[in-house]
């Protein structure tokens, strides 16, 4: 890659193409520390109100920080799912750079497929800033 811009570019496209081909998806975006978004990749269908949004959000960080506690006697922390009765699950995927996938999935689709992707676009990722 010759640039940062082309890195950025090619990032952005590889990321969409890879969340619209997840069937049964409503919602994908990367939260920081804090539990912000920093960017939303798909959004279908995920109606709920801002001030539960944010505290999902939050609990999402909060309970992938807690998980990295195990990391040393467990293994590393791949992803968190909940499911619910409202016929979602609820994925939640760490990123080496503090930052976590987060999305909002029907129930009956195959959440393993979305988490193996992220992986995919992580080693990507990681791969396309060696070139530069």
């Amino acid at each position: 890659m010759n640039s940062m811009s082309e890195y950025v570019k090619t990032k952005n496209q590889f990321n969409k193409r890879t969340m619209e081909s997840q069937k049964g998806l409503k919602f994908a975006c990367i939260l920081n520390k804090n539990g912000r978004v920093s960017e939303i990749f798909h959004e279908d269908n995920f109606d709920i109100d801002e001030k539960s949004k944010e505290m999902l959000f939050m609990e999402t960080v909060l309970q992938a920080n807690m998980g990295k506690d195990f990391d040393g006697d467990l293994g590393k922390l791949q992803c968190n799912v909940t499911e619910r009765a409202n016929g979602l699950k609820y994925i939640s995927t760490p990123l080496p750079s503090n930052k976590i996938v987060f999305a909002v999935m029907d129930k009956q689709k195959d959440h393993n497929v979305f988490v193996k992707k992220i992986m995919c676009i992580q080693k990507y990722l990681d791969v396309s800033k060696t070139l530069e």
